[in-house]
């Protein structure tokens, strides 16, 4: 091994290592900045005049250069989320990566998983999505995360019950004691029908990692749902403790605040709270229009929630409903009204 390829690959080890810690820092600048460089030192070495193809694959070695482009997508992919001027060109280099490491590595399940990811909720390419999930479950049978995302995928886009239940099990066979994963099928069984059943798996989660903000806050809705109110209570403040930005176990704690509790001004702390971490949460914003109206009189802002919660979700009857209530009993203006008592 020359002396140019050893301090080449000693530079691209640091830079690899620096872009995890950013990437895991959620730093994504930085990350695709370090990953960047670690692509430039590995072109540098194949262009320089002491290459040799021999010791190519010992300095770098695919399954780094896989990691490495997989990571590289992922720290691309995590930025165009959080963009909306050049999601496209971000997702587009997000793919190219994780094809790249796909080539390098078939069985590169970080890639596989997030390649998944984005065609589903960038692309909206449902049929690219499962090709992913199916593929990798070929190759990787017993990646739990790839079981995984495939439940959450089936479940959710393409309502495939039975399905879905299927790889939240195998899942939960390759890794008995993810908490996440435990939770989360936890999550599935509540809102199939089979809340005892849920129960267990949201205790068993909580038991193993008593700081799991998912666990914590579905627990605290089920109990909430029972009408256990004091003991979900305690769940919501320990998830808001865990986890202070999750917009939903902040509405469902400000939704017991002021129905059951009758507590508007808590209330609406814990909504304006949601609403600040996630705008357009269509549940807190139409029920802190509720409150707005009815408790505040308020009805300048509170007819602002009920129109931004109809902009994100037009099709919800009760929001229709109450909004056309609104119209006609405060602004008196029935014609208005009228129009959103008309199914769409």
């Amino acid at each position: 091994m020359s002396v140019l390829g050893a301090d080449i690959r000693s530079q691209f080890a640091i830079k690899v290592e620096a872009g995890e810690r950013f990437l895991y820092a959620r730093e994504f600048d930085e990350a695709i900045r370090e990953y960047k460089e670690a692509e430039v030192l590995i072109n540098s070495y194949v262009s320089s005049d002491t290459f040799d193809s021999g010791t190519f694959g010992t300095l770098f070695p695919v399954d780094v250069r896989a990691a490495l482009a997989a990571n590289y997508a992922l720290a691309l992919h995590n930025k165009c989320l959080g963009t909306l001027s050049d999601i496209t060109e971000k997702a587009k280099e997000a793919e190219h990566k994780y094809l790249q490491a796909l080539s390098l590595d078939p069985a590169c399940s970080i890639a596989h998983v997030n390649l998944a990811v984005l065609y589903t909720y960038t692309w909206k390419d449902f049929s690219k999505a499962e090709q992913c999930y199916q593929s990798m479950a070929k190759l990787n049978p017993r990646c739990a995360m790839v079981h995984y995302h495939y439940a959450m995928f089936l479940d959710v886009f393409q309502k495939d019950i039975k399905g879905a239940g299927q790889e939240y099990l195998r899942a939960v066979d390759c890794e008995p004691t993810n908490a996440v994963i435990l939770s989360s099928y936890g999550l599935f069984l509540f809102t199939t029908g089979n809340s005892l059943k849920a129960e267990v798996f949201y205790k068993t989660a909580i038991e193993i990692d008593k700081t799991c903000a998912i666990a914590l806050g579905n627990y605290a809705l089920l109990l909430d749902r029972w009408a256990r109110y004091d003991e979900a209570e305690i769940l919501y403040k320990q998830t808001i403790a865990v986890q202070p930005d999750s917009s939903a176990v902040l509405t469902n704690y400000a939704l017991l605040l002021y129905t059951v509790r009758k507590n508007p001004k808590a209330a609406e702390e814990m909504f304006l709270l949601a609403l600040a971490y996630d705008g357009d949460n269509v549940c807190a914003l139409y029920n802190y229009g509720i409150l707005l109206e009815d408790c505040k009189g308020d009805y300048s802002n509170a007819e602002a929630h009920y129109v931004r919660a109809l902009q994100c979700s037009p099709e919800d009857s009760n929001i229709r409903t109450t909004y056309a209530l609104f119209l006609r009993n405060v602004r008196n203006d029935e014609a208005k009204a009228s129009q959103y008592l008309t199914p769409t």
